[in-house]
């Protein structure tokens, strides 16, 4: 996975969670150009959910520092080495959360929140838990100490971000926040008298099984790849290109493939047609080579399943078929 297409997926999993956040503001250095959401220099990217901004290290006072290649790296820093009067609040931050000083680094704390992350879900799953945990503890740290500089996002600052993001995406990738049930949905929780993970069981099966999900999904997607790879050693063959799980492309065809990591065929069909439709719709094809379009699932199609897809198929005017892979 590239810089820009996990800069990509942590921006869409942070609006996801409907909790106002700061990526990069400027495009200094046309970073925002090169579609770099996020804050980042020789080793790191970082995002805040809060205001305040340190001017010697040029980076938020509270910040998410994460790595850009597996395994994956989330540490919590906290810095104010330019700025005296935020050092009591970040030492309350500190002491509650068990940050430690670094070395060599005067009023700086540091605390790796997930290490040793194989995949970009288990990254989200980190952040997902610290928005669920620590970033409440900050909440009520920032409200009690009322520093002027560090504060929770507002709604017009971050639509004021997200505006500024959307003037450098592509016309069909724009961040849309009109919705009703995201603007004005997007409020803080609090806690009473907690200064210590909860269990948060619900949150933590629920993300445990998507990551089985996802790796289920790797499984399947890299043997569809070997598979492909012996029938057709002359074409060109790629995984993930726009996020498309394989695509196929020789003189005549272009070939999409979107893989479905269920036993149930006909959910796999399902959940598949959204997201090739709307990879064909932006396919470039200039050519105009017939495209075909593909459903890939662990389990055999059933007569039922066969009638669905036909009835599909029939609906659509496209070409679209499924295969079973076999691990």
């Amino acid at each position: 996975m590239t810089k820009i297409e996990i800069h990509e997926h942590v921006l869409q999993f942070l609006i996801e969670q409907k909790i106002n956040f700061l990526p990069r503001q400027t495009n200094r250095d046309n970073k925002l150009k090169k579609q770099e959401w996020f804050l980042n220099g020789p080793g790191y990217n970082c995002f805040s959910f809060w205001t305040g901004f340190d001017g010697d290290r040029k980076v938020p006072k509270i910040a998410l520092f994460f790595s850009l290649e597996a395994p994956f790296q989330l540490r919590l820093v906290l810095n104010s080495r330019s700025d005296f009067s935020a050092l009591s609040l970040l030492e309350n931050i500190a002491n509650d959360l068990g940050l430690k000083p670094k070395p060599n680094r005067k009023n700086e704390w540091s605390k790796i929140l997930g290490k040793k992350l194989s995949e970009i879900l288990e990254l989200q799953i980190a952040i997902k838990e610290f928005i669920n945990n620590e970033r409440l503890i900050i909440d009520e740290l920032v409200d009690k100490h009322n520093h002027p500089k560090i504060k929770s996002i507002s709604d017009e600052k971050f639509l004021k971000v997200i505006t500024n993001l959307n003037k450098y995406r592509d016309t069909k990738n724009r961040l849309d926040f009109s919705s009703s049930n995201i603007v004005g949905a997007r409020k803080r929780l609090k806690r009473k008298g907690v200064k210590s993970k909860s269990e948060e069981t619900e949150i933590r099966s629920f993300l445990a099984e998507r990551l089985a999900i996802k790796k289920t999904h790797n499984k399947l997607q890299n043997q569809l790849f070997k598979n492909l790879s012996k029938k057709h050693p002359q074409g060109h063959l790629i995984m993930e290109e726009n996020y498309i799980d394989l695509k196929f492309e020789d003189d005549k065809t272009i070939s999409l493939y979107e893989v479905k990591p269920y036993s149930s065929v006909n959910r796999c069909i399902k959940e598949s047609l959204g997201q090739l439709m709307g990879y064909y719709y932006n396919l470039q094809n200039p050519h105009n080579k017939t495209v075909q379009l593909f459903i890939a699932g662990p389990n055999e199609l059933s007569n039922s399943d066969k009638d669905y897809l036909n009835f599909i198929k029939n609906q659509l005017e496209t070409d679209l078929d499924y295969l079973a892979i076999d691990l």
